[in-house]
C-alpha cells in the first residue's frame, strides 16, 4: 500500500485498527454458537459488533420465547404485521431486555427461535405419543422419561433434547397450541422442516404465516363467530332445558291423571258395593214383610182391609219374583 510501511510494528491488521474507526469489540464468553452482529438492525443504542460467537443461555432462550409470545398474543389490539416487521418486533422486545453486549440481529433471533420451535414441536409430538400410552399408576416422571426416550429414538442425529426449559413455557400457551394445530392441519409435504447448515438452523412451513399471528380483522371475525356459536349453543341448551321441564311436567300430569282414575275407580266400586248392599237389604225387608202378610189370619178381617192386604201381597210378589201371568 503506497505511503504505508508494510512492515509496521504489529503488522497490517494492527495498523488498520489504529487508522480505522473502531466498530468491533471482541467478547469471549464460553463456547461458540452464533456470531453477534447487530449493525443497523440493533435497537439497543450503543451495541457493539463482535466477530466472536455468543452462545445462547437458557435465560436468553426464555426471553426470546417471551418476546415471541408477547409480540402478538393479542391480535385484536395489534395491527397485522408482515413477516419482516413481525420479527423486527420480536428482536426489539428481546434486545430491550438483554444487555447491550449480548444483543442479537433480527436474523439471529429468527434463526434461534426456528431451532427452538422445531425441536419443541418434535418433543410435543413425542409427549403426545407417550401420553397416549400412559398406564394407570404411572407418575409424571415416568411419562417424561418415556417422552425423552421416544424423542431420542426418533431424532438420534439431532442429539438430546436441549430445550425443555422452552417446552415448559410454550406447552402452557394457547398461541403455541394454535401453532401445533395449524401444523397438524397442513399436508405432509408442507409440514416438513427445512434445515440449512451454516449460521443457524431454520424451521419453516413453506408459508410465512407460520411466523406471525393472525391479523386483527381475522381475529375479530373469529371472535364474532365464537360469540355467535356460543349464542346458538346457549339457545340450544335453553331449548333442551325447556323440553326437559315440559317432559317432567307431562310426566307429573300423567301421574296425577292416573291417580285420579284410580281414586275414581275405587269410588265407583265403593258406591256399587253400597248400592248392592242397600238393594239386598231392601229385598230382604220386602221378603220379610211379604212373609208376614202371608201368615196373617184373615178371619174376621174387614173386607176393605183384606183387599188392601191382597194388593200389597201382589206388589211385593212382583218386586220379589217379577210379574207372573
Amino acid at each position: 500500500m503506497p505511503g504505508v510501511d508494510s512492515h509496521a510494528p504489529g503488522g497490517l491488521l494492527k495498523f488498520l485498527r489504529k487508522t480505522t474507526p473502531r466498530t468491533e469489540q471482541h467478547v469471549c464468553n464460553g463456547s461458540s454458537s452464533q456470531p453477534i452482529n447487530v449493525g443497523d438492525d440493533c435497537n439497543v443504542g450503543d451495541c457493539v459488533r463482535t466477530e466472536k460467537r455468543l452462545p445462547w443461555t437458557k435465560e436468553e432462550d426464555l426471553r426470546l420465547v417471551s418476546a415471541w409470545l408477547n409480540n402478538s398474543n393479542d391480535p385484536i389490539q395489534s395491527n397485522y404485521k408482515k413477516n419482516d416487521q413481525y420479527w423486527n418486533g420480536v428482536a426489539a422486545v428481546y434486545n430491550n431486555t438483554t444487555p447491550k453486549n449480548r444483543a442479537r440481529q433480527v436474523k439471529q433471533v429468527k434463526d434461534r427461535f426456528g431451532r427452538i420451535k422445531k425441536r419443541v414441536a418434535w418433543f410435543c409430538a413425542s409427549w403426545k405419543e407417550a401420553n397416549a400410552l400412559w398406564a394407570s399408576g404411572e407418575s409424571e416422571v415416568n411419562l417424561m422419561d418415556r417422552t425423552v426416550k421416544s424423542y431420542e429414538e426418533d431424532h438420534k442425529k439431532d442429539g438430546p433434547f436441549m430445550f425443555k426449559h422452552c417446552w415448559d413455557v410454550l406447552s402452557k400457551e394457547p398461541k403455541w397450541d394454535a401453532y401445533l394445530e395449524r401444523l397438524e392441519g397442513l399436508e405432509p409435504d408442507k409440514r416438513k422442516f427445512n434445515v440449512e447448515e451454516g449460521v443457524g438452523h431454520h424451521f419453516s412451513l413453506d408459508d410465512a404465516r407460520d411466523e406471525r399471528p393472525i391479523g386483527g380483522k381475522q381475529a375479530k371475525e373469529q371472535q364474532k363467530r365464537k360469540r355467535k356459536d356460543q349464542a346458538i349453543i346457549d339457545l340450544e341448551e335453553e331449548f333442551h332445558k325447556l323440553v326437559d321441564a315440559q317432559n317432567t311436567a307431562n310426566e307429573g300430569h300423567k301421574e296425577m291423571l292416573e291417580t285420579q282414575r284410580r281414586v275414581s275407580s275405587e269410588n265407583v266400586e265403593a258406591r256399587k258395593l253400597k248400592y248392592l248392599a242397600e238393594k239386598e237389604h231392601k229385598e230382604s225387608t220386602i221378603l220379610e214383610t211379604y212373609k208376614s202378610l202371608m201368615m196373617q189370619d184373615t178371619t174376621g178381617m174387614p173386607e176393605d182391609v183384606r183387599s188392601e192386604r191382597m194388593l200389597a201381597l201382589r206388589c211385593f210378589r212382583e218386586k220379589l219374583f217379577g210379574k207372573t201371568d
